[in-house]
């Protein structure tokens, strides 16, 4: 797709032209300004929002001038709240495997139910909306999907169009170098993603999802995703079972050693995340006690299409060294 009236020049970056996989979708440059958007257009005034999730869907909410009303989620993740009619909830898929819990929620609660699969973009849409975030699962610089039943599209076609080359420059050290070498431009990136306003989604991020091989990918993280959890439920103190639809983002590892055995990882260069700090900025975020647990016991492993069995082996033989050390 060209957005330009020129004819020659140097070349552009080539993109394949695989077809989205959200059909029917508005594509904006984040998926906390798709949620903002999607607040804003419905004259949301209130929002029932988890404990557990990350700082920015708060600042999202607020954004769109409504207000937060907290709650926690049990240990295994289900909304400690009572659905009401007439309101209105945010409910995540945490990590990409809670999709069926939430199917049951959907059909078996009273309320309007907005998902964020911002973990889980492979997850179907059900409820009143869902936001996903390509960039979790994918080498993109930017990027947010809105998928609803409510016709948006002329306020969505009234928004600018946004630009990504200046945001690219992480993705791009990461090809010739070792990740920790791009690791500050991914901060600063981020950074620069945080602060931009509600805006359509740029053409070169639109094309860069045109070249993805979703089905590939889907295949590799399952494989990877049941792999490690053959390996390591007995060590996980997270108990369930995968649902042969679910597409993870990570391998949710939960263990009582997570600060160590997150720093032993590092040390072996497997690199883990958390999710999720603690705002300053918001008393009750993250304030629950089963969020504290979570936040406090949960490691996310990779599992993503970058990775082989033999990857996989990796990680599994590091982690048992540690538990054999510390057992």
């Amino acid at each position: 797709m060209s957005n330009k009236n020129e004819i020659g020049g140097y070349f552009e970056l080539e993109c394949g032209f695989h077809k989205n996989y959200h059909n029917s979708s508005l594509l904006f440059n984040s998926s906390r300004n798709a949620l903002s958007f999607y607040l804003q257009q419905k004259k949301i005034k209130k929002l029932h929002v988890p404990m557990f999730t990350c700082e920015t869907i708060w600042k999202s909410v607020e954004r769109a001038n409504c207000t937060i009303i907290p709650y926690d989620v049990d240990t295994d993740f289900t909304p400690l709240i009572e659905f009401q009619e007439n309101q209105f909830y945010l409910i995540n898929n945490y990590f990409g495997i809670t999709g069926k819990k939430n199917t049951m929620l959907c059909k078996n609660k009273k309320g309007n139910i907005i998902f964020d699969n911002s973990q889980a973009f492979y997850s179907k849409q059900y409820g009143t909306a869902g936001i996903y975030s390509p960039r979790k699962f994918f080498g993109l610089p930017d990027g947010g999907i809105l998928c609803t039943d409510l016709n948006l599209e002329e306020e969505y076609e009234k928004l600018p169009r946004s630009h990504s080359y200046e945001i690219c420059s992480h993705l791009l050290i990461r090809h010739d170098r070792e990740a920790q070498e791009g690791y500050d431009e991914f901060v600063k990136n981020r950074q620069i993603i945080a602060g931009c306003g509600i805006e359509k989604m740029s053409f070169l991020t639109q094309n860069l999802m045109k070249s993805i091989h979703y089905e590939k990918i889907a295949r590799i993280r399952k494989r990877n995703f049941n792999y490690l959890h053959n390996r390591l439920k007995n060590k996980n103190l997270l108990k369930f079972e995968p649902d042969t639809d679910d597409v993870p983002m990570v391998y949710p590892f939960k263990v009582d050693e997570k600060k160590e055995l997150q720093a032993y990882l590092l040390k072996h260069k497997i690199y883990t995340a958390s999710y999720w700090p603690k705002s300053n900025e918001y008393p009750m975020h993250m304030a629950g006690e089963n969020c504290r647990e979570n936040r406090e016991t949960i490691i996310p492993l990779t599992i993503d299409q970058r990775y082989t069995k033999r990857d996989m082996d990796r990680i599994v033989f590091v982690l048992e060294k540690f538990f054999g050390n510390n057992g």
